[in-house]
């Protein structure tokens, strides 16, 4: 675990997240730009608060030592007065969540599914380390330089000792139903997850409430009606498997990355097919701008990634990061300020490869990403602060014991015949 010197930690005055227990700030650390997230340890009276947040610097200690880049890189942690820091990279682009409610931000299906595959690699990291975050949701994935998706906050994340656990934490509305019904459960609950974040990357609305006479199932009736018609088919199956009401019937994360990858290469094949028939039929948002290079899917990628004031100038490499210097991109991301200045060599940015191997047997035939020179924040000033803010116990319980009225095999069933045509605490 690495130590900081809080002497070197610099701390804006303005927060800009709260959790139940905790205040983020953007910070300063010898000069590099830091995010930190300043808990009052007397205010944290609750033993099993105690024990989250014992459980979250464990387990950032552990991933300090084994970076990926789709996680957000621990810096580390210090202590002064009644306060602990615990300091991690900055990312300035703001969550998921937010950049996904705001329709000035253009979205084409190629980013969305690099989104998803980014969310993938890092939640196949973590289950790799036997590590499940628990709290999955489009709030605590930030965006960061060229749409590069973080996973962050930690404070429900657990390291399994054993498969299955029955604590229920986590946001609600992103909770499997059997963590709702108070059923153990394991890695697979993040599986769930994971659909309702896709739920919203491919709606770009606010995920819906379960209702308990459905045993928190989703309506999927009502879901189909929400999806654009030009959604490529195979990745709202992969919305469907992650959600399928039983554990045991999702796939994993490493097979999650399969069926992404197939998807890419079937919508290459479907824009090099139409390209080369020059047929009129138009897939949209399928086929790039032509404006630009086509040769590669990674370049289909990056006509997502553009700003809209940057698509009449096809050499342009501003990021939704560097471009929040100058122009308000309508993402509620933190704004950049003069406190600290970005540097090339400062937070880098960490990568590890991650095997896509394993296979999900039941994909489709037709599968179709400064120095700061100001003075300390006064600590007094950041504990007042925090003492005004009244925590509230984000574990949510739900004593309903409603179970399932139908099997497995017809809720399955059921999903596949529907279709037819991502604050930091």
């Amino acid at each position: 675990m690495d130590i900081i010197d809080c002497d070197n930690l610099v701390i804006e005055e303005n927060e800009f997240s709260s959790g139940s227990f905790s205040k983020v700030y953007k910070g300063c650390y010898f000069g590099n730009p830091v995010c930190v997230k300043v808990i009052k340890k007397e205010a944290v009276i609750d033993k099993e608060m105690l024990k989250f947040i014992d459980s979250e610097i464990n387990i950032l200690r552990d991933l300090l030592y084994q970076p990926h880049k789709n996680i957000i890189k621990f810096i580390g942690i210090g202590e002064k007065e009644s306060l602990l820091f615990l300091v991690t990279e900055l990312i300035n682009g703001g969550d998921l969540g937010t950049a996904l409610m705001n329709k000035s931000i253009p979205m084409s299906w190629n980013l969305r599914i690099k989104i998803a595959r980014d969310i993938a690699e890092g939640m196949a990291h973590l289950h790799s380390k036997n590590i499940m975050h628990r709290d999955l949701k489009s709030n605590n994935l930030l965006v960061g330089k060229h749409w590069n998706i973080k996973i962050c906050d930690f404070g429900f994340a657990k390291e399994l000792q054993n498969p299955l656990t029955n604590t229920i934490c986590g946001s609600e509305n992103f909770m499997g139903p059997e963590v709702i019904l108070g059923i153990k459960y394991g890695i697979a609950a993040d599986i769930y997850s994971y659909g309702m974040v896709l739920i919203e990357l491919i709606t770009r609305q606010d995920i819906e409430e379960r209702l308990p006479q459905n045993s928190f199932d989703l309506d999927y009736e009502e879901l189909e009606k929400k999806i654009p018609k030009d959604c490529p088919r195979d990745f709202y199956e992969l919305v469907l498997k992650c959600t399928s009401y039983y554990a045991k019937d999702r796939p994993t994360f490493k097979e999650i990355i399969v069926m992404l990858d197939d998807i890419i290469e079937n919508i290459k094949q479907q824009q090099l097919a139409l390209g080369g028939m020059n047929s009129p039929r138009v897939v949209p948002e399928l086929i790039p701008d032509p404006k630009f290079d086509e040769s590669s899917i990674d370049q289909w990628f990056m006509l997502s990634l553009l700003p809209e004031d940057c698509l009449d100038n096809p050499t342009s490499t501003t990021s939704l990061e560097d471009r929040d210097e100058n122009v308000n991109s309508g993402n509620s991301g933190v704004e950049s300020t003069n406190s600290c200045k970005k540097s090339n060599d400062s937070i880098q940015s960490y990568s590890s490869d991650t095997n896509s191997i394993g296979s999900f047997e039941s994909i489709s035939a037709e599968k179709i990403n400064s120095n700061n020179n100001g003075n300390n924040t006064n600590n007094k000033e950041i504990s007042d602060n925090l003492s005004n803010s009244t925590s509230t116990n984000s574990i949510k319980s739900n004593s309903s014991t409603s179970s399932s009225s139908s099997s497995s095999s017809t809720k399955s069933k059921k999903r596949l015949s529907w279709y037819k045509t991502c604050s930091i605490n």
